[in-house]
């Protein structure tokens, strides 16, 4: 993919990254950085699903589900705006499992993906104008072409 950007005039950095090593994300932020020389959007799109009953699930299983839905949206978006220019858009990816749709099996990742909505808001208003777009956008399988951003507004995809 890279390849072809660059072979179309564009610009282009592949990073493999483990969004529950906090290490590792700071330096996919840097990296970033260092080649782009900012950063223009952070999308927190990482998510982990842990698919089996919740009385079946091992408390590591939960820590790896919580490591990298709920700290790593916290490390990225802590490294990332650092970078970011005023006014910079911070998209936090939900999911409606677990507000809207019912999802036997996947209660640890419901509870985890819901924090991005809880999160977002404070992002916000922690960073005034650094993050004045921050944004949750929960996708839906039960309506796999729509997403709805935190104000209650239905994207068409």
């Amino acid at each position: 993919m890279v390849k072809a950007i660059e072979l179309d005039g564009g610009k282009a950095v592949a990073i493999q990254a483990d969004a529950a090593d906090a290490e590792a994300v700071k330096a996919a932020v840097e990296k970033t950085v260092a080649t782009f020389g900012q950063l223009d959007v952070l999308v927190n799109n990482a998510g982990a699903a842990i698919p089996k009953p919740f009385d079946e699930t091992t408390l590591e299983e939960m820590d790896r589900v919580i490591d990298i839905n709920v700290r790593g949206v916290f490390i990225a978006t802590q490294a990332a705006l650092k970078h970011m220019k005023s006014g910079a858009p911070v998209i936090m990816i939900g999911s409606a499992v677990g507000e809207r749709v019912a999802a036997p099996g996947l209660v640890p990742y419901a509870g985890t993906k819901s924090l991005g909505r809880i999160n977002a808001l404070p992002v916000q208003v922690a960073f005034g104008p650094r993050s004045n777009s921050a944004s949750l956008v929960r996708s839906s399988s039960h309506e796999p072409h729509t997403a709805e951003h935190t104000l209650g507004q239905t994207l068409a995809g």
